[in-house]
C-alpha cells in the first residue's frame, strides 16, 4: 500500500516481473487494496452530525513521519506563516492532546473540532490517495488536500479544498479565512453528507466490499485454474535462494515446536 514514489521497485519491471498477482491501491492491479473507506462507513458518517467548531485556530495538522517526497513539510511550514495550524504530531509539533490517546477515533474526535485538516500525502502518485483526506470527511472538518493528481476520483465532489488549486500558501489561507468570515461559504463543503453517493464512488466501494484476502484467494485459484503463469528464464527466487529455503523451513520448524509443547 506504500506509493512508487516511497517503494521504488514497485516501478521496476524487472523486479515486478516475478511476480503473477499485484496486490496494491493501484486502480489496475490484480487485487485492488486502497485506503478508501467501505459503503457502509460513508452511510454512517452522512448520518451524523457536524461536531461544533470550538477550537480558536482553524486548521489541525497530524504528522510524525519525516518522510517527504511530495514537498509537504515546506508546503504546511509556510502555510503555517499565514494561518495558524494546530500541529500535533511531532512535525512542527507546537499542541499536545487534551485527552488521553486513543488512537483513530481520538485524532478524528479532534479533527472534528476544527474547521480544517491538513491532508498532505507524503509522496505524490496516481491513485495513492490515503486515510489523510478521509480522516477529515469523516470527522467533520473539509480537509485542505495536497497529493494524488486524480484524488478527485475517490471523495465527493466540493467536499475539500484543493492546495493546487491556489497560487501558493498565502492564496490558500486568504481563501480559508474567507470560508471561516463567510458561514454559508463553507457551509456548502458539506453538501455531499446531504445528498445520495455519486454512482462512480458507488462503483469503487462495491469493489472492496468482499475483503482483500478472500478477493486474493478468488485471484489465485482463477489464476491457477486458466493456467496464468509468468514465464521465467531463471529460477522464481526474487528475493534470493537463502530467503526462500528459510521461508520455507520457518513453518516446518514452527510447527514441530508446537508438537514438543503437546
Amino acid at each position: 500500500m506504500e506509493s512508487k514514489v516511497n517503494y521504488k521497485p514497485l516501478a521496476d519491471q524487472e523486479f515486478m516481473r516475478h511476480f503473477d498477482l499485484r496486490m496494491t491501491y493501484e486502480q489496475d492491479a490484480d487485487i485492488w487494496i486502497p485506503y478508501l473507506p467501505t459503503h457502509s462507513s460513508w452511510l454512517s458518517v452522512q448520518r451524523s452530525s457536524i461536531p461544533t467548531k470550538t477550537e480558536g485556530h482553524p486548521t489541525a495538522l497530524f504528522q510524525s513521519s519525516s518522510i517527504d517526497r511530495s514537498g509537504r513539510n515546506a508546503f504546511a511550514a509556510a502555510l503555517m506563516r499565514y494561518t495558524m495550524v494546530d500541529s500535533y504530531g511531532q512535525f512542527l509539533k507546537n499542541r499536545s492532546l487534551a485527552e488521553p490517546d486513543a488512537g483513530r477515533i481520538t485524532k478524528l474526535t479532534v479533527i472534528g473540532r476544527y474547521h480544517f485538516h491538513l491532508a498532505l500525502e507524503n509522496s505524490i502518485a496516481p491513485d495513492y490517495v490515503t486515510e489523510k483526506v478521509f480522516d477529515g470527511l469523516f470527522a467533520g472538518a473539509v480537509p485542505i488536500y495536497r497529493g494524488a493528481p486524480n484524488f478527485r476520483e475517490f471523495v465527493p465532489e466540493g467536499s475539500f479544498v484543493d492546495a493546487a488549486a491556489f497560487n501558493g500558501p498565502k492564496s490558500l489561507a486568504d481563501y480559508l479565512h474567507h470560508l471561516i468570515q463567510n458561514p454559508t461559504d463553507y457551509a456548502a463543503y458539506f453538501a455531499w453528507r446531504h445528498k445520495p453517493l455519486p454512482p462512480w464512488l458507488l462503483e469503487k466501494t462495491a469493489k472492496i466490499e468482499t475483503g482483500p484476502l478472500l478477493r486474493l484467494q478468488r485471484a489465485v485459484t482463477s489464476a491457477l485454474k486458466h493456467g496464468r503463469r509468468q514465464k521465467y528464464e531463471i529460477p522464481h527466487y526474487p528475493f534470493g535462494l537463502f530467503t526462500a529455503i528459510k521461508s520455507r523451513v520457518r513453518p516446518i520448524k514452527a510447527w514441530m515446536r508446537k508438537l514438543k509443547g503437546d
